[in-house]
C-alpha cells in the first residue's frame, strides 16, 4: 500500500512538472514570436507589407499551439494511464484473499 502512494504522489508531481515545462516552454516560443512579429512591425516598408509579413507568420504561430496543445494532451494521457495503473493495484491490494 505504501508503494502504490508513494507511486501516486510521483504520478501526480511529475504531471505537475511535466505541465510546468510544457507551458514553460509555450511561454518562450510565444515571446519569440512577439518578438518577431516586432522585428516585423519595425521593418515594414508600409501598412500593406506590414499586414502581408504578419500574415505569413500565422502558420508558424498556429503550428506552434498545436504542438503545445499536443504536448499537453500527450501528458495528460501520461497521467491518465499512470492514475488506471495506480487505481488497478490499489483494486487489487484491497480484494482480499482467500485461502
Amino acid at each position: 500500500m505504501a508503494s502504490i502512494i508513494g507511486d501516486a504522489g510521483h504520478v501526480v508531481f511529475g504531471t505537475v512538472a511535466e505541465l510546468f515545462w510544457v507551458e514553460v516552454d509555450a511561454v518562450s516560443g510565444h515571446r519569440s514570436a512577439l518578438r518577431e512579429r516586432l522585428d516585423v512591425l519595425r521593418s515594414s516598408d508600409g501598412t500593406a507589407d506590414m499586414v502581408a509579413k504578419q500574415i505569413d507568420l500565422m502558420p508558424e504561430s498556429a503550428r506552434r499551439m498545436q504542438r503545445t496543445r499536443a504536448e499537453r494532451q500527450h501528458t495528460v494521457s501520461k497521467f491518465n494511464r499512470g492514475v488506471r495503473e495506480l487505481s488497478t493495484r490499489l483494486r487489487a491490494s484491497l480484494t482480499p484473499t482467500r485461502g
